[in-house]
């Protein structure tokens, strides 16, 4: 399978962030059945559905997607979709090593008979329920988390700016090392 994903940094934090570009990798990799489920939306509701419906995926990919990730990405932190994308890509390359030589596409269906260490469905079903609680519980408040959300690209935007700044002074102070020393080298 190939996974298509935008470079700009900032633009890949915003297009995974909600949860719904994950479904839809792994609903176009037949692992996620229930995509129509799905809301393509930045509210905390949509977010919350989203990654409580990715979780049970996750967990049989065997891909260990913590609260404190899934809040990292929700907020849209640097780095940690694109960890988390590359996990699910060798996740899927396994399965596809897996499967070379027959004719089965993987699906979710072939997930639930791959053998794993979470292969019970009561121990799949309280992680999922403890997930579910926890990301609420942590979202409890839609506003605050809204607000995270929104403050993200402020936050992003002042270490960007704070980096031109530190670059600009770097080539001043080089700039003025340079003159000084024509000037040490004019005098001899």
């Amino acid at each position: 399978m190939c996974v298509y994903a935008h470079a700009e940094a900032g633009l890949f934090a915003a297009l995974y962030g909600s949860g719904y570009t994950f479904g839809q990798l792994l609903h176009k990799a037949n692992l996620q059945p229930d995509f129509k489920q799905f809301t393509n939306a930045e509210t905390p509701d949509a977010v919350i559905n989203n990654f409580t419906r990715l979780q049970p995926t996750f967990t049989k990919l065997e891909i260990q997607v913590s609260i404190k990730n899934a809040k990292q990405i929700i907020r849209r932190e640097k780095g940690v979709a694109s960890r988390l994308l590359y996990s699910i890509k060798a996740e899927l390359d396994n399965l596809e090593s897996e499967l070379r030589g027959t004719s089965v596409e993987p699906t979710s269906a072939l997930l639930q008979t791959r053998t794993s260490k979470a292969e019970l469905h009561g121990y799949n079903e309280s992680i999922r329920r403890i997930f579910n609680n926890n990301i609420r519980m942590s979202a409890s408040n839609p506003t605050l988390l809204r607000e995270s959300m929104h403050l993200m690209r402020f936050t992003e935007h002042g270490a960007k700016v704070r980096a031109d700044e530190d670059i600009a002074l770097a080539e001043d102070y080089a700039r003025k090392v340079e003159e000084r020393h024509q000037r040490h080298q004019e005098q001899l």
